[in-house]
């Protein structure tokens, strides 16, 4: 149940934090595009695009490993928030070549690893099609399916690991 909190709580910063950035900047190319934003207006001294995103990730480590428990792939659970987690501590990936090959390989194996989890751990593979019908609506409604693809498609496996927690 604690888990279960935690992980709403989480799914609320991350979705929030999202429309603040949208409302603020616009629909950009990616989820990843809001850290050089976020670090040109905010003077904390920290990229709040960093500690936010690193934040949701980490809140979903317990329920990810708990729902996994018994499945030989439980693992995923704790990789897919990890590899975020690590996606989150290079926000200078557009200018830094270094953070640009880490922030890149993480976030790409974070969304292996959610897609795996979803589909082999949670056997709830249809999740990812209904959020792919829900912000595919949300993407032509806006105009922006080309513009920002990347963008779209981080969003729908955000809200595919929340719905999938949520389902379990």
């Amino acid at each position: 149940m604690v888990s279960h909190i935690i992980a709403l709580f989480s799914c609320l910063l991350l979705f929030c934090f999202i429309t603040l950035g949208i409302g603020k900047f616009s629909i950009l190319s990616s989820y990843s595009a809001y850290s050089k934003k976020w670090k040109e207006v905010c003077s904390f001294p920290l990229n709040v695009w960093s500690l936010v995103t690193f934040f949701a990730a980490a809140m979903l480590v317990p329920i990810l490993i708990n729902i996994g428990e018994g499945n030989p792939l439980q693992f995923t659970g704790f990789f897919a928030p990890a590899y975020l987690m690590f996606v989150a501590v290079t926000p200078n990936w557009e200018s830094d070549k270094f953070e640009h090959i880490i922030h890149s390989v993480a976030a790409d194996l974070c969304a292996v690893a959610a897609i795996v989890f979803i589909i082999f751990v949670a056997h709830l593979w249809y999740v990812m099609f209904i959020a792919f019908g829900i912000i595919l609506i949300c993407a032509l409604v806006t105009k922006t399916v080309k513009s920002a693809l990347v963008f779209w498609l981080e969003l729908v496996m955000f809200l595919s690991i929340y719905v999938t927690i949520l389902l379990v």
